[in-house]
């Protein structure tokens, strides 16, 4: 269902958190012996809040902060159904923060967020200051070389400069017939314009260097951690027998197949 739909409870029945990040939770919540009402959780670009309303269903504090109130407002019903308060999703301010005291969160974390993000430093500078000291942050999203980019699902788009050759390939996938079909849309001039404003716009595919340095000039302590997903472990475990190995592996799983950013406030 699209964001701009109310959060039904027959959608939201069908619903679970990332597999990943659940286990990232659940981790924290072992090796800290807090109990799940004492661990203070925000899904950053939480959208319509399912995670959220998942994660109190469970028992935990959790919240959540959005670029756009649309989707916010979508939730207030079914929030309000469910014995929650709908104030716990909150809008992002224009400058990228959020209204919540400093070293507050003992986790943060978010899915097809950062490739959004164009002020990344912003965002990291935030996170930073509403962790909690050992706090961890949990962030995953498309890798810069995926051979189909996430979002308009056309093939090596997001690999071109953001310019005119950009521009044709995405117009040539739309003749084709290789593309999202967002309502609304009628020509294929109409279409191309769309998506590649969209591309040019909202996306911001990054390098793991450049990631990496943002968030530890903020403070952070940085790992991607693709290699440690138990369900790749079981195909690449074998052949990564060395360090050296094993960070190969695990940079090219996060250039080729996904990121999996890890961020540790000391």
């Amino acid at each position: 269902m699209s964001k701009n739909n109310p959060l039904t409870e027959e959608e939201f029945a069908g619903f679970k958190p990332a597999r990943r990040i659940l286990q990232y939770i659940e981790t924290f919540r072992l090796n800290s012996g807090l109990s799940k009402e004492d661990i203070n959780i925000l899904d950053w670009g939480c959208g319509r809040g399912r995670s959220v309303l998942w994660l109190q269903d469970e028992g935990y504090n959790a919240f959540g902060v959005d670029v756009d109130q649309g989707p916010i407002d979508n939730a207030s019903a079914l929030f309000q159904s469910k014995g929650h308060n709908p104030s716990v999703l909150q809008l992002l301010t224009q400058e990228g923060k959020t209204e919540f005291p400093s070293n507050y969160f003992h986790i943060t974390f978010s899915s097809q967020v950062l490739e959004h993000v164009e002020n990344l430093d912003a965002v990291a500078a935030e996170l930073f200051r509403i962790t909690k000291p050992e706090g961890i942050g949990f962030h995953t999203y498309p890798a810069r070389k995926h051979l189909v980019e996430a979002h308009l699902k056309m093939p090596f788009i997001h690999w071109l400069p953001k310019n005119i050759l950009r521009h044709q390939l995405i117009a040539l996938f739309v003749l084709a017939g290789r593309e999202p079909r967002w309502p609304g849309l009628r020509s294929p001039a109409e279409k191309t314009e769309a998506y590649y404003r969209y591309s040019i716009g909202k996306t911001f595919y990054r390098k793991q260097a450049e990631t990496k340095a943002v968030f530890s000039r903020n403070g952070f302590r940085v790992s991607f951690e693709c290699i440690n997903d138990p369900l790749l472990a079981r195909y690449v475990g074998s052949s990564a027998k060395g360090s050296a190995m094993k960070t190969a592996i695990n940079q090219l799983l996060t250039e080729f197949l996904k990121v999996e950013l890890l961020i540790t406030k000391p």
